[in-house]
């Protein structure tokens, strides 16, 4: 597309997105912070991509665009450092059979329905000994972070589900990892008042998370039941670092992401639970993250630093006149505002791109949006 029809196209559409639905198809099928709107990212892929191109997103995230891209017919490849991150855009674009999610079901209601119908004390129960025994066993159930943060029964409750899911075989037991993940926050001893972990010694916790999985898991299966209907492509999505991407020169028909706002969404605190629980360190992943460690006095420097790789990435991945598009806001970062549209601008410049345009939205339609004005900005290869 010529950089003038791109201007008219930009100029023609609703971007503030007020009175639209956000939460359709499975793009509400895990709590996570920061999400890209679905039409803004439907709105972009219309406007620069065929069916049959290929999209990259590399700040997947949870898989706002690759749903958006597979739901249009156009394959896509998605890059996260944030393995929570990409648990959830699988399950996202998932394609599953009705018989399929049928059986799921049943599997995990058969199972876990002995429990709830016998008496709740741990060991007597109506499950199968094995994996009672698995669970008593299991090293989280005395270990100091797990019993910090789960109540001794809900912690039991979470061991025999985690258990139970290694009897699955691999889609299955992803669709039930998610749904897991999904409970953990609700079953922990964390206030919920905030959308960080912190933890509360006066909590008294009332949820039962078996009764929590059984609930969650029949939404989740009607999600992507749906969803599964409109799938049309199976989205790549890689668990690694956008600023070394495994992917070959010149291949990718459009690049549209939604990057991180520095250090106002610390996504690795935010998911903590979830990383902790599968076995991946928060704060490590903290550490690579593009504008990680939000409290060190460099988090700015080390956030452009990563940007610009990642802007470095998609020049040489685009095909030749093709379009990078971000949407960005501008966040406070130790009392200073920072303009990321300033920035990206001189770093795609950098990198060789053509800034081709600037649309810019109100912020509205977004859960403790604090950005106030947004910026959609179009770069050309």
């Amino acid at each position: 597309m010529e950089v003038n029809k791109l201007k008219l196209s930009v100029k023609k559409l609703d971007w503030d997105c007020e009175d639209e639905d956000t939460r359709y198809l499975t793009h509400s099928i895990h709590r996570y912070s920061g999400k890209f709107i679905p039409q803004i990212a439907s709105n972009v892929i219309n406007m620069l991509t065929q069916p049959g191109d290929t999209i990259l997103d590399p700040y997947c995230g949870s898989g706002t665009t690759l749903l958006e891209a597979s739901v249009l017919g156009r394959k896509s490849i998605g890059v996260d450092l944030n393995p929570v991150a990409c648990l959830i855009s699988k399950v996202k674009v998932m394609k599953v059979s009705d018989s399929k999610l049928k059986e799921l079901e049943s599997f995990w209601g058969s199972c876990l329905q002995q429990f709830l119908d016998s008496d709740s004390s741990i060991g007597n129960t109506k499950l199968e000994k094995a994996i009672i025994k698995k669970v008593e066993n299991d090293f989280r159930l005395s270990d100091p972070w797990f019993t910090k943060w789960f109540n001794t029964r809900n912690l039991f409750h979470l061991l025999i589900i985690d258990n139970l899911i290694n009897e699955l075989d691999e889609d299955e037991k992803e669709i039930s990892k998610l749904v897991l993940s999904d409970i953990l926050r609700r079953s922990s001893n964390s206030n919920n008042s905030y959308p960080n972990i912190m933890f509360d010694k006066n909590k008294i916790n009332k949820f039962v998370p078996i009764k929590l999985y059984l609930g969650r898991l029949s939404q989740v299966c009607e999600q992507i039941r749906e969803t599964s209907k409109v799938i049309k492509e199976k989205p790549l999505i890689i668990n690694g670092c956008n600023n070394d991407l495994n992917v070959r020169t010149n291949t990718i028909d459009a690049v549209i992401t939604h990057p991180p706002y520095i250090g106002s969404i610390p996504y690795a605190e935010y998911g903590m639970l979830g990383l902790e629980w599968f076995g991946y360190s928060s704060k490590e992943l903290d550490k690579n993250l593009t504008g990680g460690q939000r409290q060190k006095r460099d988090v700015v420097e080390r956030f452009e630093n990563g940007f610009n790789k990642m802007i470095a990435e998609s020049y040489r991945v685009l095909k030749k006149d093709k379009y990078l598009f971000m949407q960005l806001g501008n966040p406070t970062v130790k009392g200073e505002e920072i303009d990321l549209e300033e920035m990206a601008i001189k770093l795609a410049k950098s990198n060789g791109f053509k800034h081709a345009c600037t649309h810019y939205r109100e912020g509205i339609n977004r859960r403790a949006n604090k950005m106030g004005k947004e910026s959609l900005v179009f770069f050309q290869k």
